[in-house]
């Protein structure tokens, strides 16, 4: 317990390669993402992109005369004959999905999205078989750069020495370094500009706080040239964000301190322009609807104008905050992110703990909903109720057919949930007490003793397997008797009068014995 909870605070450095390498024999399905292709032929992505894989189960050579039993693209099953090969059958050793190339049939896993990284360099193209261990690609482990896309020329706009940029000797002390300053960027936004022969703008890079210039105001670039790099920060717990603290902060639904700025739809990124000392971020989707993000200044943004985003990934620096993931994702992605950052904090000291356990207490912090839309139950607006209960009341509703009520999941704390609890003996025994019997005694409650607490403090049977009330009163029949029970009790009965009768038996033999 003290190995485990007691590791928040200290710093941890990770080092890491900077080949992207194949874990499995792999098809390379398609490949997306803004890109320059390289002299070598090798692609260069400018903004992140991602990689879709399978994972080769089966591998057939086939020739044109070979008479195929499955069309290309199916789904198959576990020895599911393939193709003939003379009088013999040849049958799939996997399930997943058929591939037919050229003189190949591949029998494929499902697909595996990789992400690649800006500034990744990859050598592989779609339709490219990979072998186990081999690097597809490579990436930059300790800069992130930022990378022109089109040839042309470079113009420097709104980086001004001693205002927005500071100049300083390298540690080698034979250049100079160019670095952007966070002094004035709420009025100002440094940025790249590349114009073309005609001195219009074809592309703009904005530049953030700690960003390190590559090239000089009005140089000729090619697409591929790095214009500026920002140094990736190291990875380490930051402060309070493992251990412990990190569990509890989860458990407890709190709002983190620094909060990331998530992408509330799937969609291109614009800048807009600053306000109030915000840079105002638009996100538009492909039917043209937008959401406007406001992001502080001094927070780093992960983002350039132009890239694809999708809905709940981040835009700035920060801690994701549950709540925002609830409100962008909905409740079944908030349950896999609980579980994942709950598990990570055990799993970093070597502790397994089965999903289950967690998920019970997942499951008991989203069991409220909030209703937004009252129909003609008998809730009000605003009402936060038990699920169960929210179902019950549609259902009766819609009987008489009536309008039912419309609710949104609810996020709470371990400690809230306890007490919001619909149970005033469940609520009383675990915090806060006297207010929990005053309002219970005011509100003139009545505990049914339906879970398990209740009854344990009452001492009686917990709701659990036969203690369940559905269970209690059930009479078993067979061909034979009309009543098990009292079958079972019969037979128990002569068993015990046939073990007393031996018992005797034996105890009267060894008197005689004795005597």
């Amino acid at each position: 317990t003290m190995r485990t909870f007691h590791v928040g605070g200290t710093a941890t450095k990770a080092t890491q390669d900077n080949k992207i390498v194949m874990n499995y024999p792999a098809f390379i399905d398609k490949i997306e993402g803004t890109h320059v292709v390289l002299d070598d032929g090798k692609w260069l992505f400018t903004r992140k992109g991602e990689m879709t894989v399978q994972k080769i189960l089966d591998k057939f050579e086939i020739t044109s005369s070979t008479k195929l039993s499955v069309a290309d693209g199916a789904r198959i099953l576990k020895d599911t004959v393939l193709f003939k090969k003379g009088k013999e059958e040849i049958k799939s050793s996997e399930k997943g999905r058929v591939k037919v190339l050229k003189n190949v049939l591949y029998v494929l896993g499902n697909d595996q999205i990789i992400e690649i990284a800006n500034g990744s360099t990859i050598y592989v193209k779609a339709g490219d078989e990979c072998e186990k261990d081999k690097a597809v690609g490579e990436f930059e482990p300790y800069s992130e750069p930022i990378i022109a896309e089109q040839d042309g020329v470079v113009h420097y706009e709104d980086i001004i020495a001693g205002s927005t940029l500071e100049e300083t000797l390298s540690a080698d002390r034979k250049s100079k370094e160019r670095r952007i300053i966070d002094l004035h960027l709420d009025v100002k936004q440094p940025r790249i500009e590349i114009t073309d022969d005609a001195g219009e703008t074809i592309a703009s890079y904005y530049l953030p706080a700690g960003a390190l210039i590559r090239v000089e105001d009005n140089q000729i670039v090619k697409a591929g040239v790095t214009l500026a790099t920002m140094a990736k920060e190291a990875s380490k717990t930051n402060d309070i964000t493992g251990g412990l603290p990190r569990v509890s902060e989860l458990f407890e639904a709190r709002r983190p301190k620094e909060p990331a700025v998530l992408a509330k739809i799937t969609g291109v990124v614009r800048f807009k322009g600053i306000n109030k000392a915000k840079r105002v971020i638009v996100v538009e989707d492909e039917y043209g609807k937008a959401f406007e993000h406001e992001i502080p200044m001094n927070k780093r943004l992960l983002v350039r104008d132009g890239d694809k985003v999708k809905a709940g990934e981040k835009l700035s620096d920060g801690s994701i905050d549950a709540h925002d993931i609830l409100d962008i994702k909905g409740e079944n992605a908030l349950q896999e992110f609980l579980m994942d950052e709950i598990q990570s904090v055990y799993r970093a000291q070597g502790v397994s703990i089965n999903d289950k356990h967690i998920g019970i207490i997942v499951r008991q912090m989203l069991r409220k909903v909030e209703v937004v839309s009252v129909g003609n139950t008998k809730f009000i607006f605003g009402q936060s109720v038990d699920k169960f209960q929210f179902r019950q009341e549609n259902e009766r509703v819609m009987a008489e057919g009536g309008d039912p009520a419309i609710a949104r999941p609810m996020f709470q704390g371990i400690t809230k949930a306890a007490l919001n609890t619909d149970s005033f003996i469940s609520a009383a025994s675990f915090q806060e007490t006297t207010r929990v019997l005053t309002n219970a005694a005011i509100a003139g409650a009545t505990d049914h003793l339906r879970g398990l607490k209740e009854n344990v403090v009452i001492g009686h049977m917990i709701p659990a397997g036969t203690g369940i009330r559905n269970y209690r009163n059930i009479k078993l029949s067979d061909a034979y008797s009309d009543d098990l029970d009292a079958k079972m009790l019969e037979v128990l009965e002569r068993r015990r009068e046939e073990r007393a009768q031996m018992q005797a038996e034996e105890f009267g033999d060894y008197d005689k014995e004795e005597d």
